[in-house]
């Protein structure tokens, strides 16, 4: 299990995201957030690239460069949504040594103390540690087991139950991943 300075990380990690998600240049955003809320002109995100529907985007300079791949699923649930959500995330912070973090914000709450199950196809599962509002793999080897299978699969699904006890799973396409994510690590540096 990660630590709990991991888990901190990756709650100003979702924190950081959220906001970008609301700038009009991700167009995943219905809705800028509130003047405050808003990164410095050198932080803000830059749209780098695009592969099928992913999006590459950088963040942040020197040690708090951030490089991610952003996707939206296909086809979204019915009922509850808050847009732009559902999003599936995977980032490089070089300057933190942090590789392959896969992060997964639903379009709902997740039940308290929860697992979210990962499905690939071709066949492979993986799970994730849920929070309320967002989800990740338990340590760093996993955040690389489920990005290897997102390289080689064609789609990855992600279940996990609402607070309200609903069975929920949101499907994305994996076109594009691989390419997407080579670019993201080449922005970042990483090998």
């Amino acid at each position: 299990m990660k630590s709990d300075a991991y888990f901190a990380g990756n709650a100003v990690f979702a924190a950081f995201f959220a906001t970008f998600l609301a700038l009009p240049a991700c167009s995943f955003a219905q809705n800028p957030p509130p003047p405050a809320a808003l990164p410095t002109a050198a932080d803000a995100p830059v749209l780098i690239d695009e592969a099928g529907g992913w999006r590459v985007l950088s963040a942040g300079r020197g040690a708090n460069k951030i490089c991610y791949v952003a996707n939206q699923p296909d086809a979204a649930q019915p009922g509850e949504r808050r847009d732009p959500r559902p999003m599936l995330f995977v980032a490089w912070r070089p300057g933190n040594a942090a590789q392959n973090v896969v992060t997964f914000f639903p379009a709902y709450r997740f039940k308290p103390a929860g697992e979210a199950l990962v499905e690939f196809v071709p066949p492979r599962t993986g799970r994730l540690f849920t929070t309320p509002d967002a989800a990740w793999a338990a340590t760093p080897e996993d955040d690389g087991a489920l990005v290897l299978g997102m390289r080689i699969a064609h789609t990855i699904t992600i279940r996990g139950l609402a607070e309200d006890g609903r069975a929920i799973a949101d499907t994305f396409s994996l076109a594009g991943f691989t390419a997407a994510s080579a670019r993201a690590m080449l922005e970042c540096g990483v090998r």
